[in-house]
């Protein structure tokens, strides 16, 4: 069973969705471990001035008491205001979102008018076929274009397999220790540097394990795969120029028969869904940013939440303080015993909270660039036109167990993207094209993704 085009885009967005909404959830938390850290270090603060109430002289005491009650000042006032950008960014995602979900709409509508006018250019296009089908030049091209086009459709899976049984038989030749070495140093090639002694023991290595022979067959195994790939994209561009004058024909008999209107309708649409795509992409390379900014502030990234928040970490960790401290487990007086249980208790919820906090932010990371990828993905996915419902792709498994290992990181996004294009097959020999495909022929295939993102990911990743 295949999988339609338009079937697969939605399981891509499904699946961008959840990471979008758990990306949003790692941050709340991220923020509230800040806020929650802050907390706590202003609870230290009041407990060490508890200890301070029954300890050193007055005039000393009077001191410390102002300087730690200054710093929670200041570490609450920068919380509030932390809170408050949070919010701010939060709002702002908010708003790109909801523009990402209009455009997605948006376009959803573009496409059910592009298939509205297809299938009237369909039914003309059935029209005039029987007046072509009385040409013999029409004729003679039409079965030789479907013929090329059944070539390289059993050239590329002849290509597949030879593909598969290099992996398969290659392994052997590619786990022996001997050829391996011999093969990486080019023995018995022109590209072998070896001299004297160490070329007199590769050839006693190549001797004792035949390797001559080993490397003819192994040279015969990974070139096969070359040959016939090279073979099937002649095919495919033959096919394709073949395609082309047949769809020339058809759209002058098409347009004589009434087609002109909904064909013009059609490209017309074609070029707002091409626009829309490009918003799309602009909205989520701003979202990508407004995301970045708002993970640095829960991770307490504003300069001055991160002043104030150092300032009491730092007063609370003076020496004069945990001399004081050491002096109330040492010698306890009136409720000392139970603030230093307290002060215990807030020290090891820090701990935790900051653990899980790294946690988080490693998920985070991994998100980022899983989310990052399906965009880029889908992005390419539109360009093609392969979310067309004249498309499909023979692999079912690709928004489904393909996409959860890819999701993992099994997989990278050049390997993802190479499953999808060369799964991907049009309902008609013919048929495909830019913008949706509609009733176009397909723009030369690229062998990566087209929107290239990576410089920015690494430097997020690294973050």
């Amino acid at each position: 069973m295949s999988l339609p085009g338009p079937d697969a885009v939605r399981a891509l967005e499904d699946a961008l969705r959840d990471i979008r909404r758990e990306e949003g959830e790692i941050v709340r938390r991220l923020g509230h471990s800040t806020e929650l850290v802050t907390k706590i270090r202003t609870q230290e603060g009041e407990l060490h001035r508890q200890l301070l109430a029954t300890r050193l002289e007055p005039q000393q005491r009077a001191t410390l008491l102002d300087e730690i009650a200054k710093a929670e000042a200041d570490a609450a006032t920068a919380l509030a205001w932390h809170e408050s950008d949070l919010d701010v960014a939060a709002a702002e995602i908010g708003k790109i979102d909801a523009a990402l979900a209009e455009a997605s709409a948006t376009r959803a509508r573009l496409q059910e008018r592009a298939a509205g006018r297809d299938a009237e250019l369909k039914t003309l296009a059935e029209k005039a076929r029987p007046g072509l089908g009385k040409d013999a030049a029409y004729v003679e091209k039409l079965t030789m274009a479907r013929q090329l086009s059944e070539q390289a459709e059993a050239s590329l899976a002849k290509t597949a397999e030879a593909e598969a049984a290099r992996e398969r038989n290659g392994r052997a030749y590619r786990d022996d220790a001997l050829f391996s070495y011999l093969w990486g140093r080019g023995y018995g090639g022109e590209s072998y540097r070896g001299k004297g002694l160490g070329r007199w023991l590769d050839g006693k290595v190549a001797g004792l394990i035949g390797y001559q022979q080993a490397r003819e067959n192994y040279l015969l195994l990974t070139e096969i795969p070359v040959r016939l790939r090279e073979h099937t994209e002649q095919l495919r561009d033959r096919a394709q120029a073949a395609a082309l004058e047949i769809a020339r024909l058809e759209s002058t008999a098409v347009d004589s028969a009434g087609g002109k209107a909904p064909r013009e309708a059609i490209a017309a649409l074609v070029e707002e869904i091409g626009a829309l795509d490009r918003s799309i992409a602009e909205l989520e390379d701003g979202r990508d940013n407004a995301v970045r900014a708002q993970r640095d502030l829960a991770q307490g990234g504003d300069a001055a939440f991160a002043d104030a928040l150092k300032a009491l970490t730092t007063l609370l960790r003076r020496a004069d303080l945990r001399a004081l401290v050491a002096g109330a487990r040492s010698e306890p007086k009136a409720q000392d015993t139970t603030i230093l249980v307290q002060l215990d208790d807030l020290g090891r919820r820090s701990l935790e909270e900051q653990d899980q906090a790294h946690e988080e932010r490693a998920r985070l990371r991994t998100l980022e660039m899983r989310r990052r990828d399906l965009e880029d993905l889908l992005y390419e996915i539109k360009l093609q036109g392969f979310d067309n419902p004249h498309s499909s792709f023979a692999d079912p498994d690709l928004s489904g167990e393909t996409l959860n290992v890819f999701l993992h990181g099994e997989i990278g996004l050049g390997g993802y993207w190479e499953r999808w294009r060369s799964s991907q097959r049009w309902d008609e020999p013919l048929y495909g094209g830019p913008g949706g495909g509609w009733g176009r022929l397909a723009p030369p295939e690229t062998e990566g993704i087209g929107r290239q993102r990576r410089a920015v990911a690494t430097e997020a990743s690294a973050a």
